[in-house]
C-alpha cells in the first residue's frame, strides 16, 4: 500500500523536482497509511461503547452528555427530568464489542466526579437475633457509611420486640443509632410472598421519609440498594464503580445476576414450588435477578408508582414467585430498564476475586464466612481509586424489550403511564411466542 501511495504521488510530480521533494512525499505517504490503519483499529475496538437510552423530548431527538452523579436542586430541571422519565422509551441499546460484552470508558477525567451517596436497605426479621448479630449490626461497621443508617425493612409484627431489645439488650442498644427500621404490613414470613411485599412497601416508605431532606428539595442519595440481610458490599469499590458511569440520569438498574439473565417466572432456589412460566429459549423473556439491586435516581423514581401500587406483590402472586430478586426482575423487564452487571457471587464459597463488588450468604458457613472475616479479606483487594491503568469495565444485559410485544402492552401501553393503577401481567401472556 505504501508503494501505491508513492506511485500516485510520483505520477503527479514534475521530473525536475528535487530529491528532497520526493522524500517529503514519501513521508506524507507513510503518515497517511498510519492514520488510516489507526482509524480502522479504533473503529473495530470502540463499537458504540456507551449505553443508549432514548428519552422522548419535545423536538423528538435523543441527546446524551457525560453526566456526573450529582444532586439536582433546580425545581425546573427536576420537573423537566421527571416528565421525560414518564415518557421514556428504552431502545435496543448498547452494541457490544465483539470480544466481550464489556465496554471500557475513555480515559478518566482529570477531575473525577464526586463519590456517589448510596442508601443501603435490607430485609430483616426477629424470628431470632442471629442475623442481627452476624450480619445487620456488623454491616454498619464494615460497609454502611457513617453517619447514614442501615434501613431495615421488617413486618409490623416485630416492632414491639425490636423496641424491647433496644431497651434491654446492650448490643441492640449500641447499634440503635445506626439502624433505621421500616415497618411493613406484609404477610408473615412463612406464608405468601413476603419479600416482594417488603420491597414494594419498604421502598415506597423509604421514598416518603428518607429519600430527600426535610424540605423535600434535595435528594440525599444518588443510588438506592435493596438486598438480603446476609449481603456484604465493598462500599468504597462500589462507589468507584458507579462514579464513572457515562450515563447516570437515565433509568439504570444494577443487578448481581450475569447479563444473560434468567427466564422470567422462575422462583430460583425453589424450582418445585414455581416452575418456569415463560419460554426458556428466547432472550425476549429473560432478565437478570436483582439481589442485591441498585437503582439510580431516575430508575427509582420511575418505579415508585409501581411500588406504591403493590406491583411486585401482585406479580409475584400471579407468577407464584417467593423471592424478591425474581420478582423485581419481572418488574424491571416490564419497564424495559437496562441492567448493568455487578460481580456479586451468590455464596462466600465462590472465593474472593478482586473484581467482586459484594458477596451473598455471609455468616452462613462458620467464622470464616462472617461479615468481619469477609471484610478483612477484601480490605486490600482491588486497588482504587481507578486510574487510566485500571479503568472500570461495564457489562450490560441483553435488551429488555420483550414486554413491548405482549398483549398486556398492546392493551395498556408502557407501565410508566399507568401511575398507581397497576395492570397485572398474566402468566397466560407469558406463554405466547414472538414472531
Amino acid at each position: 500500500m505504501v508503494k501505491l501511495l508513492e506511485h500516485i504521488a510520483n505520477r503527479n510530480s514534475n521530473n525536475e523536482e528535487s530529491l528532497q521533494g520526493l522524500r517529503k512525499r514519501r513521508v506524507i505517504a507513510y503518515l497517511s497509511l498510519v492514520m488510516v490503519a489507526s482509524f480502522v483499529l479504533l473503529g473495530q475496538y470502540w463499537e458504540t461503547p456507551l449505553l443508549t437510552v432514548n428519552t422522548i423530548k419535545s423536538n423528538g431527538s435523543s441527546n446524551h452528555t457525560h453526566h456526573n452523579a450529582t444532586h439536582h436542586n433546580s425545581s425546573n430541571h427536576n420537573a423537566t427530568r421527571k416528565s421525560n422519565i414518564k415518557a421514556a422509551t428504552i431502545t435496543p441499546a448498547p452494541t457490544f464489542p465483539k470480544t466481550k460484552n464489556e465496554t471500557i470508558p475513555p480515559p478518566l477525567p482529570v477531575d473525577p466526579p464526586p463519590l456517589p451517596r448510596i442508601a443501603y436497605i435490607a430485609m430483616g426479621h426477629l424470628n431470632s437475633t442471629d442475623r442481627w448479630d452476624g450480619c445487620l449490626h456488623p454491616a454498619t461497621d464494615y460497609f454502611v457509611p457513617s453517619p447514614d443508617p442501615y434501613y431495615i425493612v421488617m413486618n409490623e409484627q416485630w416492632r414491639a420486640k425490636y423496641e424491647q431489645l433496644v431497651e434491654t439488650n446492650s448490643t441492640f442498644q449500641n447499634y440503635s443509632s445506626r439502624i433505621q427500621p421500616i415497618y411493613t404490613d406484609c404477610m408473615p414470613e412463612a406464608k405468601g410472598w413476603p419479600s416482594c411485599c417488603k420491597q414494594d412497601q419498604g421502598l415506597a416508605h423509604f421514598y416518603k421519609h428518607y429519600y430527600s431532606d426535610a424540605t423535600n428539595q434535595n435528594k440525599k442519595y444518588d443510588w438506592i440498594c435493596f438486598q438480603d440481610d446476609d449481603e456484604y458490599i465493598r462500599h468504597r469499590a462500589m462507589q468507584e464503580f458507579l462514579r464513572y458511569l457515562p450515563i447516570t440520569d437515565e433509568p439504570i438498574v444494577i443487578a448481581s445476576d450475569p447479563p444473560e439473565g434468567h427466564p422470567l417466572g422462575q422462583s430460583g432456589y425453589i424450582p418445585k414450588r414455581s416452575p418456569y412460566k415463560c419460554p426458556r429459549d428466547s432472550d425476549n423473556w429473560k432478565y437478570p435477578w436483582g439481589q442485591p439491586v441498585f437503582y439510580n435516581q431516575a430508575a427509582f423514581e420511575l418505579l415508585l408508582p409501581a411500588w406504591k401500587a403493590g406491583a411486585m406483590t401482585k406479580q409475584c402472586k400471579e407468577f407464584d414467585l417467593y423471592a424478591h430478586d425474581t420478582g423485581n426482575a419481572l418488574l424491571h423487564w416490564m419497564f424495559g430498564i437496562p441492567a448493568l452487571w455487578m460481580r456479586n457471587p451468590a455464596s462466600v464459597k465462590s472465593g474472593m476475586r478482586n473484581d467482586f463488588l459484594g458477596m451473598h450468604s455471609v455468616s452462613r458457613f462458620g467464622p470464616q464466612s462472617s461479615m468481619k472475616a469477609v471484610h478483612e479479606k477484601y480490605r486490600d483487594k482491588m486497588p482504587y481509586p481507578y486510574n487510566n491503568d485500571l479503568r472500570p469495565q461495564y457489562m450490560w444485559s441483553s435488551n429488555a424489550t420483550g414486554f413491548n410485544q405482549t398483549k398486556t402492552y398492546q392493551l395498556y401501553g408502557h407501565p410508566s403511564t399507568w401511575g398507581e393503577n397497576w395492570h397485572i401481567f398474566p402468566t397466560s401472556d407469558c406463554q405466547q411466542s414472538f414472531e
